[in-house]
């Protein structure tokens, strides 16, 4: 078999284990985790000004958590500075949850 066809051959191989992969991560999630929270819906924009605004929806399915932790590389603002940083814009409960 020449080389260009074990290649060929390889390629083929892996794209079908990473297509096989990632349908089982998208059809059997439950097999793998046990998720007590999850991002139900994640939406994000980048603007020409370099404005990045991404919203998340949570999913908490276990009593007891009251905060969500994330760490970040860039300074944590409720304003707008003069230098990449992150900007909380809003947190909010939905109808029937505790604040």
């Amino acid at each position: 078999m020449s080389e260009s066809r074990q290649i060929t051959r390889l390629i083929v191989v892996t794209l079908i284990i990473g297509v096989a992969g990632l349908a089982a991560l998208e059809y059997f999630p439950e097999l793998w985790k046990q998720h007590t929270v999850r991002i139900d819906d994640f939406q994000a924009t980048f603007y020409l000004n370099g404005t990045l605004i991404e919203e998340y929806t949570y999913t908490v399915k276990q009593r007891g958590y009251r905060t969500y932790s994330r760490g970040w590389k860039l300074p944590l603002s409720t304003g707008t500075l003069d230098r990449p940083s992150v900007q909380l814009i809003e947190v909010y409960n939905p109808p029937g949850t505790l604040s």
